[in-house]
C-alpha cells in the first residue's frame, strides 16, 4: 500500500499520530482515533495480536494520548473524551464520549446542524412557549438531545448501545437536563 499523507479533513493532531504510527502497528488491523476537548484516545484492534509493546504504548503516551487501548481493553488512561459546546454567553453543554460510542465524526458539524435544527424549530412553533416534543432516535451519547433540550419540552431519546447509552444518562445529569428521557 501507499503512503498516509493525511486527511485534509482532519485535525492535524489527528494527521502527526497517524504518520507516526505507521509502520509501526504490525499485526494490527484497525485504529480508531478519538479526540476531544479534554483527550484524545487511541484504540487498536487485532484477531491475533492482544497486548501492546512497550515501545508502541510509549509512543502512544509520546504523541499526548489520554487513553489507549488495544481490542477495546484499557492499557492506560480513560477510554472516554468531553466535547464541550456553548449556544449563549454562560451556557455549555458537556458531552462524555466513550471509545466505542457513535459520535459525529467532525464535531464542528454537530453545532451547526444543532443551530439548524433550532431555527426549524423555532419557524414551526414561533416565539411561544415551549409546547413540542422532540423524538431522538439513535441518539447515541445524546448530543442532538442534549443541545436542542432548551427548545422543546421534552426529548425522548432512543439508543441500542450499551456505551452509548450509559454516556447518554451521564451526559443528562452532568447537563442537569431534567426533560430528556
Amino acid at each position: 500500500g501507499g503512503q498516509f499523507r493525511g486527511c485534509r479533513l482532519q485535525q492535524d493532531r489527528l494527521n502527526q499520530a497517524v504518520a507516526a504510527l505507521q509502520g509501526r502497528l504490525a499485526g494490527f488491523q484497525f485504529i480508531k482515533f478519538r479526540i476531544g476537548d479534554d483527550g484524545f484516545v487511541v484504540n487498536l484492534t487485532s484477531e491475533a495480536v492482544t497486548t501492546a509493546s512497550e515501545s508502541l504504548t510509549g509512543l502512544v503516551r509520546d504523541l499526548g494520548a489520554t487513553g489507549f487501548l488495544v481490542n477495546d481493553r484499557p492499557v492506560f488512561g480513560s477510554p472516554t473524551v468531553l466535547y464541550i459546546y456553548g449556544e449563549a454567553p454562560g451556557r455549555t453543554w458537556r458531552l462524555r464520549v466513550s471509545h466505542d460510542a457513535f459520535f459525529q465524526a467532525d464535531p464542528t458539524v454537530v453545532q451547526r446542524i444543532t443551530d439548524r435544527m433550532a431555527e426549524v424549530i423555532e419557524a414551526e412553533r414561533g416565539p411561544n412557549r415551549l409546547t413540542e416534543n422532540l423524538l431522538d432516535l439513535y441518539a447515541g451519547v445524546g448530543t442532538f438531545g442534549i443541545l436542542l433540550a432548551g427548545k422543546v419540552l421534552g426529548v425522548y431519546c432512543v439508543e441500542i448501545s450499551k456505551s452509548a447509552a450509559e454516556d447518554l444518562e451521564f451526559n443528562m445529569s452532568e447537563n442537569n437536563l431534567t426533560n430528556l428521557v
